[in-house]
């Protein structure tokens, strides 16, 4: 055992005892303690296991979303605790409820918000309703007063010893005033005659790999609802983790479904002969699996 090692179990030792029997550790704090026990740094494991680093330091900071599709985290955690000596498949289980916990935690947190938007939403449509009936009392009561002054004016000028004609009422028309007309329409990304330019929605969260032009230019979780617009020279390479889950349009054109809803899609390549119909389709379909083997994330 190295000196840094012994310094840092020291380290542990103490921060336990002043947490007290009580305090929880998060399924990323456990993870990086067992590391640091072992004296092994992020690139080593990065080296050995082919696994990104971003993704390596994402697990032990607990920040799931910035992970592939659980099927590839669970991968990533195996071939992680297999590492370091550790039980794979007790990390992968707290793995599991830790991000559970997480999500319930963010959707109550978002329910909240939502509760919170809506009452503000009810309050200022209420004092847009009571601005409006005001307005509405106060034109009543100046026309009221308006039509008094009227009366009351011409009450005196009847009075005189000699007639005076008052000022005739002519017919006056109504102005109306008609709000001009407004065209919304959709308009597609605008295309140059020399590039490729890819329009891709997102029906449901998708981990996703675009490559452009031979380089990798996103490897992240899409949310659902997410649309995207990437340009290219001469193609593109995409990789998605649920190939029923999106859906993509080349220079206006719609592309046929990148794969069947949960299957695992790579390598489905793009080019000019997409466009005009001859070509387009994965190197490889199929089901997901949670291998070690080969370089995992970019």
């Amino acid at each position: 055992m190295t000196a840094r090692a012994g310094q840092t179990i020291i380290k542990l030792v103490e921060e336990k005892r002043l947490r007290g029997p009580e305090d929880t550790v998060s399924f990323g704090q456990e993870l990086r303690r067992e590391r640091e026990v072992r004296d092994v740094t992020l690139d080593e494991i990065s080296e050995a296991t082919k696994i990104s680093v971003r993704f390596l330091s994402a697990l032990e900071n607990d920040k799931f979303a910035l992970l592939p599709a659980p099927v590839f985290t669970k991968g990533f955690i195996r071939e992680f605790a297999r590492y370091l000596g550790l039980d794979p498949e007790k990390m992968v289980n707290s793995y599991v409820y830790h991000r559970q916990k997480q999500e319930s935690e963010s959707s109550t947190v978002r329910r909240r918000q939502e509760t919170e938007e809506q009452a503000i939403s009810e309050m200022r449509a209420s004092l847009t309703s009571r601005r409006w009936i005001g307005g509405f009392l106060l034109l009543v009561v100046a026309l009221a007063l308006m039509a008094a002054a009227f009366f009351v004016r011409k009450g005196f000028r009847s009075t005189g010893s000699s007639a005076e004609s008052g000022p005739g009422l002519g017919a006056t028309a109504a102005a109306s005033w008609t709000p001009p007309a407004v065209s919304v329409s959709a308009t597609p990304a605008a295309v140059d005659s020399d590039e490729l330019v890819l329009e891709i929605a997102f029906t449901e969260d998708c981990w996703t790999e675009i490559s452009v032009d031979g380089k990798i230019q996103v490897s992240e979780t899409f949310r659902a609802g997410t649309e995207r617009v990437f340009r290219a020279k001469s193609e593109f390479l995409l990789t998605l983790g649920k190939g029923g889950a999106a859906h993509g349009k080349l220079n206006g054109r719609s592309i046929p479904p990148f794969g069947k809803p949960g299957q695992v899609v790579r390598g489905f390549r793009m080019d000019r002969e997409t466009v005009s119909g001859t070509g387009g389709a994965p190197a490889s379909v199929g089901e997901a699996t949670s291998s070690g083997a080969g370089k995992h994330g970019p």
